[in-house]
């Protein structure tokens, strides 16, 4: 995996999946697969709803037991080409240290029998939400690269 932070409001991810494109856009809209790896590690159980379409919402309920804490992701599906792109914003709900309105794309492209995927998150207000989302986004592409195992 390549992580990139072009400033402090910017994070790039590049990952490589040996699983076809088909695979890899469906972990990214089915729900029930969703929820399998969209959070950063396996201890932290997660739920995903998601209507995945221009204005569709989302919503992401990860459960961090050590934390004693439930974290809730939240969106709208801003641009969503089949098999090649999803604009979402995302945000946080209930925590207002970390509310700020942000958004993510991710550009799918198939490649030699696999897939590689680039997420782009950006508006951060600065390094150290940055950072915390580049690490939660490289723990879930690790868990995606698991669940299309």
């Amino acid at each position: 995996m390549k992580l990139e932070t072009k400033n402090d409001t910017t994070l790039r991810l590049a990952h490589r999946y040996t699983a076809p494109l088909e695979r890899v856009w469906n972990a990214w809209t089915n729900p029930g697969v969703m929820s399998r790896w969209m959070a950063p590690s396996p201890d932290m159980p997660c739920h995903v709803t998601a209507d995945v379409r221009v204005g569709g919402r989302y919503r992401i309920e990860m459960k961090n037991a050590m934390e004693g804490k439930d974290y809730i992701a939240v969106g709208t599906y801003e641009e969503v080409v089949p098999s090649r792109l999803l604009v979402f914003n995302w945000s946080w709900e209930g925590d207002a240290a970390l509310a700020e309105n942000t958004r993510v794309t991710v550009e799918f492209e198939a490649k030699g029998g696999g897939t590689e995927v680039t997420l782009t998150h950006e508006r951060f207000a600065g390094a150290e939400q940055r950072d915390k989302h580049g690490e939660g986004w490289t723990g879930c592409l690790t868990r995606l690269e698991e669940a299309l195992a």
